[in-house]
Parts: structure tokens; sequence; C-alpha cells
């Protein structure tokens, strides 16, 4: 009997500040939140994949993505027609741009493609987007879509006189995460084509460091 007093004595101040408010009503706001409302994404960085050892030297660093999209559509009946705007070629260059800080010792950008040398440069690295998709994608156990960003670049290598010295073509997709239903399009269409801008480059400077 003695606990049970305690308790009750405890409570007390609890209760008094509840005055006037029916039971039921206090049920409902101490409630679960309905378990069927997903957040909106938010947006997050994304990080550049590459790992390996920085190649030497300085690298001018030039980004043509002239030809990526500035918008798309959901493609899915349950968004209709709805129309996402993206500056697809700024956020590929900026993505190439961050990557290549992480896998060259010096990195500089270019503003136009090196035609001589003399410019301080031991190297230069010309990426020019050929071709950009992106896709909001549904998959059927989901309720919640991915985007989807698909690229092909052709890159050049140049030397610190202005020549060409390699030539190559690459391409890299990825996926975002999961979102929120047909809102915040475009926060999924940036990280998938960030990603894709990151494993591009990812994949481009082991190919040039053996060369």
């Amino acid at each position: 009997m003695r606990r049970l007093i305690v308790s009750l004595f405890l409570a007390a101040p609890l209760l008094a500040s509840c005055t006037a408010v029916a039971p039921e009503e206090v049920l409902s706001v101490a409630a679960a939140p309905d378990p069927t409302v997903i957040p909106a994404p938010e947006t997050a960085y994304v990080a550049p994949e590459y790992t390996g050892p920085r190649l030497p030297g300085t690298w001018g660093i030039y980004v043509d993505a002239d030809k990526a999209p500035t918008s798309y559509r959901a493609g899915n009946a349950a968004c209709g027609d709805r129309v996402y705007e993206l500056p697809a070629d700024a956020v590929i260059r900026d993505a190439v741009m961050e990557t290549s800080a992480h896998a060259f010792n010096s990195t500089r950008a270019l503003a136009a493609p090196p035609r001589h040398g003399g410019n301080g440069l031991t190297w230069s690295l010309l990426v020019r987007l050929v071709q950009a998709d992106g896709s909001l994608v549904w998959e059927d156990t989901s309720t919640r879509p991915m985007a989807r960003a698909d690229i092909k670049a052709e890159i050049t290598v140049l030397d610190s006189r202005g020549d060409t010295i390699r030539k190559m073509t690459e391409s890299a997709t990825a996926m975002s995460d999961y979102g929120a239903g047909c809102e915040g399009g475009e926060t999924l269409m940036t990280h998938a084509y960030k990603r894709a801008s990151h494993r591009l480059v990812s994949r481009i400077v082991p190919e040039i460091g053996t060369n």
C-alpha cells in the first residue's frame, strides 16, 4: 500500500496540469503517428566515390555538359503529366569538378579547352557529355520512386603543350535513394546525376593513370 501512495503522490502534478481535458483527448495526443505517412526526401550531400590515389601534377578540367536535359517527365501514371525542372548541366559539371579535386593532386576549372601550352598545367582533362538521360523508376513492390541517371561522355587528355595523348568514351549509371512519391523529383534526379558523375570520374582516373 505504501508504494501505491507514493506513485499517486508523484503523479498528482501531472494530473493537475490536465484539468478539463477528457481522457479520450489525452489518449489521442499520445497516439502513434500514421505509419503510412512518408516524409519527403531531404537534400543530402552526395559524397564523391573516388578513393584511389591522387594523380600527380596540375590538371585543368573542362566539362562540356550542354547536352544535359533541363527538364524531364515523371514517367508514371500516378504522377500524371508532371514535369520536373533541373539544370542537369550545372549538376554534372559541379560533380565532375568535385570528384576531380579528390582524384588529382591539383585542379583548375577551365572555361574553354586549352589550345596551346604555357598555361602552367601539367595535363588537361576534357569531359564532353554526349548523352544524358534521367527518369523516375517505380518498382512493383514499392509506392516510392527512385531516380536513375545515365550519362555518357567523350574523354580527352592533353599534355602540357596542348597535344592530345589519349581519347576514350566512358559511361556511368546511378540511382538515387527512395523518395516519398511524386514530390521531390528534382531532388532525386539531382542525387542520381551527382552519383553518376562521381562514378564517371572514378572510372576515368584509373584508365588515364596507367598511361
